[in-house]
């Protein structure tokens, strides 16, 4: 089994020694890297599903499947009531695309959000809406952007 570790000037690299932390391996030419290297540690939770009631099923869910399932349902009954094709998804709202952030964006704002906090600014009103303004603005041209499309 490989365990991960990660150099501070060389990066990430493999081995099959189990540890908290191991000398690099990284060799250039004669010269060894003599850094530590700490180990990345992987850690997968698995977090249960809680039953929560859908008031647009009117009914409580009780798991992801359960919920796909009334999607499909609800999807039919209203296809018949209004004789429109209705097609009902389940979305996870920590799913960032299926809620409309896409990668660009989040990555603007991280970075954006990481330089005030390393700069120890406060967040002001004032900052806030040239924040929001800014955002509408980019959402702006996205949505400009597949309409000329």
């Amino acid at each position: 089994m490989n365990y991960t570790y990660i150099c501070p000037i060389h990066g990430e690299f493999s081995t099959n020694l189990r540890a908290d932390w191991d000398w690099c391996n990284h060799e250039d030419g004669y010269v060894v890297c003599a850094e530590a290297a700490k180990r990345v540690w992987h850690f997968r939770v698995d977090v249960g599903f809680e039953p929560y009631y859908a008031p647009s099923f009117g009914t409580v869910v009780r798991s992801r499947t359960h919920a796909k399932d009334l999607a499909k349902i609800a999807s039919e009954e209203a296809t018949l009531r209004t004789g429109i094709e209705s097609s009902y998804t389940v979305v996870d709202t920590h799913d960032d695309a299926a809620v409309g952030i896409d990668t660009e964006e989040k990555k603007h704002y991280g970075e954006e959000t990481r330089r005030h906090a390393v700069n120890g600014a406060a967040w002001s009103a004032e900052r806030r809406a040239e924040l929001q303004a800014e955002r509408d603005r980019l959402r702006a041209e996205k949505d400009q952007a597949k309409v000329d499309a």
